[in-house]
């Protein structure tokens, strides 16, 4: 799906953690906003480390602040070659769905991660969010682990799971059977289970 490639000596490196700028560019490519990101050439001033990013990848930071997958505060403290933590995974992978506006609705108080403490204020809505729509979970010891770098192999799964919600426009329900009508002018489709 040309989501999450492997390295030029043709290894995947799964148990590699993913940095923040791959982060970025595979969520673009998720999104399909690649052929944009391939046009663009500045990212936006206000990137305090812009010379750390490669001239291949400036368009993917940009369709990222575009898309609104990262914000001007983002940019502010970037560091493109960090590993990503779990709770930054689960805030850009919110954004590039576009439910940034739910993920702040969010309770954090029916949570019963025991490490809930450790995931910043701001950020927890995202996490609360991201655990109701399946894409990234706790642990067996009811723990999320928000500081924990994501590996290249939970990256990909991940990535598939997003995949999954994006086809399915979040909360639409997926039905197998046999068609049984189309009716174009009310909308419907009517299938026999």
């Amino acid at each position: 799906k040309k989501v999450i490639s492997g390295y030029e000596d043709l290894t995947f490196q799964p148990n590699k953690p993913i940095n923040r700028l791959e982060t970025v560019v595979m969520l673009v490519r998720l999104i399909g906003a690649e052929d944009e990101a391939k046009k663009a050439k500045t990212i936006p001033a206000v990137f305090k480390n812009s010379r750390q990013i490669p001239d291949w990848a400036k368009g993917y930071v940009a369709v990222a602040v575009n898309k609104g997958i990262l914000t001007d505060s983002d940019l502010q403290d970037f560091r493109p070659n960090q590993a990503a933590k779990r709770y930054e995974i689960a805030v850009l992978s919110i954004r590039a769905l576009g439910l940034a506006g739910l993920a702040q609705q969010q309770s954090w108080q029916n949570q019963l991660y025991v490490d809930a403490a450790d995931v910043p204020a701001w950020a927890r809505g995202y996490v609360v969010l991201i655990g109701k729509k399946n894409v990234m979970k706790g642990y067996p010891d009811r723990s999320f682990q928000p500081n924990k770098p994501i590996t290249r192999a939970e990256m990909a799964s991940l990535m598939e799971r997003m995949e999954s919600l994006l086809k399915n426009q979040f909360d639409a329900e997926e039905v197998k059977g046999t068609l049984i009508d189309v009716d174009v002018q009310a909308d419907e489709i009517t299938v026999k289970k």
